[in-house]
């Protein structure tokens, strides 16, 4: 496996947002080739150029002008948003230099273009497989060898992510140091917006993770007493669903996409954001298995958590 620096990284709070689409991308070591050479002569055109030529050929096969991702010919793809979406460019990148996990690769961002209708334009390469949601084959009706084999690929890929050492101090962030971005905690929620927490109890001490009084006694005990504990921060990319990963024909992952919720999170939260509106282990039993030989260990998190959704307090 390749570990390389990147961007120089000490700190996910360097401040990395400021970077151009250039600059991004000429990060990536390539060999040199006339190819990269002509790629990166293309990123010094002017943002306007590059947008529109990626932009038109798309509207020419009916992307909607206000589409968040199209597909591009040659195996590319776009995609539009705000700041995140320049974190999560950031994110895709730094698990392709410091893994072997497939990622898309990110060929050009472009920021602030006045052409674009958002802030942030990324073209990605397109990985082969496509989502589990798009197949007619689930976790709960493949073979016993392909679950198995899916579980082994997954155990592997978040080994590697986990295995990235994170930066120095006890924070639960986002991937540049910024707030936690998480379909788990409902940002959206303008009482509670997103935030950085400073350590592991200011995280457990936020609204959404602290069992309410009328909550199940005995858990109430068990997460007392499970958080008392320490757990490891480790980069995690924080929304596994079944839109996420790829898979060919054989229900082999092929590939993890969309990075724009990975941050360093206590060790738990891969688990249990995973199982998160996934049902019950006896509706969905495969996805359990998988992520259960994936990461075990986490069985208390996965009682207390799910006591939190039923109790109301995660949304």
């Amino acid at each position: 496996m390749r570990r390389t620096k990147y961007f120089g990284y000490s700190h996910p709070r360097k401040q990395f947002i400021s970077s151009t689409g250039g600059e991004l991308c000429s990060t990536y070591q390539r060999k040199t080739s006339f190819a990269s050479i002509a790629w990166s002569l293309w990123l010094c055109a002017p943002d306007w150029i590059r947008y529109s030529a990626y932009y038109y050929p798309g509207r020419l096969t009916g992307v909607k002008r206000h589409s968040r991702v199209w597909k591009l010919p040659f195996a590319l793809y776009a995609k539009t948003g705000d700041r995140q979406c320049l974190i999560e460019a950031l994110a895709t990148q730094f698990v392709s230099r410091n893994t072997a996990i497939p990622v898309p690769h990110v060929l050009d961002v472009i920021v602030n273009c006045a052409l674009c209708q958002r802030e942030v334009f990324v073209l990605t390469t397109a990985l082969p497989g496509e989502p589990m949601n798009a197949t007619d084959l689930t976790l709960n009706n493949i073979s016993e060898s392909q679950l198995l084999l899916f579980a082994d690929i997954m155990s592997d890929w978040l080994g590697q992510l986990r295995s990235i050492p994170p930066p120095p101090g006890d924070a639960v962030c986002g991937f540049l140091g910024t707030p936690v971005n998480s379909y788990r905690l409902s940002p959206g929620i303008s009482e509670y917006p997103s935030r950085v927490y400073e350590s592991q109890d200011a995280f457990h001490a936020d609204y959404w993770a602290v069992l309410p009084p009328h909550a199940d006694p005995a858990i109430r005990a068990l997460a007392e007493k499970v958080r008392a504990t320490p757990y490891r921060i480790c980069f995690t990319h924080g929304d596994l669903t079944p839109g996420n990963i790829l898979v060919d024909a054989d229900y082999r992952p092929t590939g993890l996409i969309d990075w724009e919720c990975a941050g360093w999170m206590p060790e738990y939260w891969e688990f249990t954001s995973a199982a998160y509106r996934r049902g019950l282990r006896d509706v969905n039993p495969g996805w359990f298995t998988v992520f259960d030989r994936a990461l075990p260990g986490y069985e208390s998190e996965e009682i207390i958590d799910l006591e939190l959704t039923l109790t109301g307090n995660a949304r």
